[in-house]
């Protein structure tokens, strides 16, 4: 499935199944053990924010929560609740560079 988002600002379309992973990001993602699914959501329904080095950083706000429980539906949205304070950082070049949960 294409999965797309906007980025805040420059109006600019990420594809998100198309996103390669940096070496840095599948490792975290592994130590981490963050699915796939986890990151394909955050991209997707996060909200997106200025990051370091041309980075932007998604992660899910109130809003983009209440978009996911609608697209879920409640009994699929509470299953995912423990995934939901995690962020991911995207890269200038559309590489994933991390993922990690919000402290």
């Amino acid at each position: 499935m294409d999965l797309y988002a906007i980025v805040a600002g420059d109006k600019k379309i990420i594809r998100h199944a198309h996103l390669k992973k940096t070496r840095h990001a599948a490792i975290r993602q592994q130590q981490r053990n963050i699915p796939d699914f986890v990151i394909e959501m955050i991209l997707r329904y996060g909200a997106a924010q200025n990051a370091q080095d041309g980075c932007t950083s998604f992660s899910l706000n109130k809003q983009s929560r209440r978009q996911l429980e609608q697209f879920l539906g409640r009994t699929a949205y509470s299953k995912l609740n423990e995934y939901f304070n995690y962020y991911v950082v995207v890269a200038a070049d559309d590489s994933i560079v991390t993922a990690a949960p919000i402290n």
